[in-house]
């Protein structure tokens, strides 16, 4: 059984099955019992859940590799020791070779790429994003130029800028032909740093049932492993548990903030709509201050 349903489901029980039986509402208790016990009821959607989870944990979520440029022997020297530079993450080195190499070859894409990166990871974020700008524009049909845009305005806070660039991404992605829309299920929206912590974040395009994934903050080491992460989810089980309980609509949802490390969830907050992307990264940002001060997990409440 997932430790996210576990405690997620305990916690809509016995806030609200003292209210159930007030109501008379028998079938709705029937269900809250039957959450209860391991394995009843909801075992089917255990078993996907965990399916699902061992998908998820295989995601890619390296920033990315050098590209190479066509060029004479001499610039092809300089921007074979910057994107060794940048391999190596020493991105401050890299930095002056790659704007040098901007200067002399400005139909490269592979020049402006590395730049990107070398200028985010040394935190010229204004730098990282006119890059990125004209890898956009040399490489309009590769969909990680919408990635970097998108990070490239978080970072600088130009958050109206970066809704636009995602629903071009979105319709970018709506067109491609149905496998390949499938194959791309999610992407990196969003890297930062707090506490001493790197934090890439996955947003999923379509979440499904029965564990509907949105977003997913994953903390990596130097090496882009992950260590631990925070989801946010709505799973369906634990929605018909809500409805049944009268606690949301019929057409509503139950969506919850989890931390997961080692094989073990703790629930952050349970709501009744989905918070936007803003909101939950606010509110994960939060307690992960709040863990490394040794502060309580504060959760949130249905809302």
């Amino acid at each position: 059984m997932s430790p996210i349903y576990t405690e997620r489901s305990r916690v809509v029980v016995i806030r609200y099955v003292t209210a159930a039986l007030a109501k008379g509402a028998g079938s709705a208790v029937k269900v809250a019992l039957m959450w209860l016990l391991p394995g009843a009821v909801f075992g089917g959607a255990f078993s996907m859940w965990n399916n699902v989870r061992a998908l998820l944990v295989v995601a890619v979520i390296a920033p990315g590799n050098a590209h190479a440029i066509d060029a004479p022997a001499d610039a092809q020297t300089v921007f074979s020791r910057a994107t060794e530079l940048v391999n190596r993450g020493h991105y401050t080195e890299a930095l002056p070779l790659l704007q040098s190499l901007a200067n002399q070859m400005p139909q490269s894409p592979g020049v402006f790429w590395n730049l990107g990166l070398a200028a985010a990871q040394s935190k010229e974020a204004r730098l990282a994003l006119q890059a990125y700008l004209r890898y956009h524009e040399l490489m309009p049909d590769d969909r990680r130029g919408f990635y970097k845009l998108i990070q490239a305005y978080q970072a600088l806070g130009r958050l109206g800028e970066r809704d636009q660039v995602r629903e071009q991404l979105i319709a970018y992605r709506n067109a491609l032909p149905s496998n390949e829309r499938d194959q791309l299920a999610f992407y990196v929206r969003d890297q930062f740093d707090v506490a001493g912590q790197h934090f890439m974040v996955l947003e999923y395009f379509e979440p499904r049932s029965p564990m509907r994934l949105y977003y997913k903050f994953t903390s990596v080491d130097s090496s882009h492993r992950a260590i631990y992460d925070y989801t946010l989810s709505s799973g369906d089980a634990e929605t018909t548990v809500a409805r049944q309980l009268g606690q949301i609509g019929a057409d509503g949802r139950l969506y919850g903030l989890d931390r997961n490390e080692d094989g073990k969830s703790t629930l952050c907050g349970l709501m009744k709509s989905v918070p936007s992307y803003d909101a939950v990264r606010a509110r994960v940002i939060a307690a992960v201050t709040d863990a490394v001060e040794g502060k309580p997990i504060q959760k949130l409440s249905l809302q």
